[in-house]
């Protein structure tokens, strides 16, 4: 259903749009994640709900994966060990850039946002 009703108009709409282009499909993306990437956009933003270990297997190394930091469970309502944590394993199974997963909630404390504040340049986004 995705690569024939959901991939042609994403495709169309990137086509359109100068970079960056980010496509983010929220909850779990794991049996469309290479049509995602067939869609033009220069990154994809997964969350938490997908493998992202898969993810970099299917798509390869030089694909853009943002995200998975689960913005609820560990950004929202984790302590800045668990952000620590998260970033760290996420980086570990692939994602270019930490992004979280979905919205960034109101209640998050100011030490886990301050957390990804001292990413390396290279992992902030």
């Amino acid at each position: 259903m995705f690569e024939t009703l959901v991939r042609p108009p994403l495709k169309k709409i990137f086509d359109g749009v100068q970079s960056p282009k980010i496509l983010h499909i929220c909850g779990d993306t794991n049996a469309i994640v290479d049509q995602m990437a067939l869609c033009g956009a220069d990154a994809i933003s997964v969350e938490k709900k997908n493998n992202v270990t898969e993810t970099r297997k299917k798509l390869g190394p030089d694909a853009l994966i943002f995200g998975e930091l689960d913005a609820y469970g560990v950004l929202a309502m984790g302590k800045p060990e668990d952000v620590d944590k998260a970033v760290k394993e996420a980086v570990d199974r692939g994602v270019n850039a930490i992004w979280p997963g979905c919205d960034m909630w109101p209640v998050v404390p100011k030490e886990n946002m301050s957390l990804l504040s001292q990413l390396p340049e290279n992992m902030a986004s």
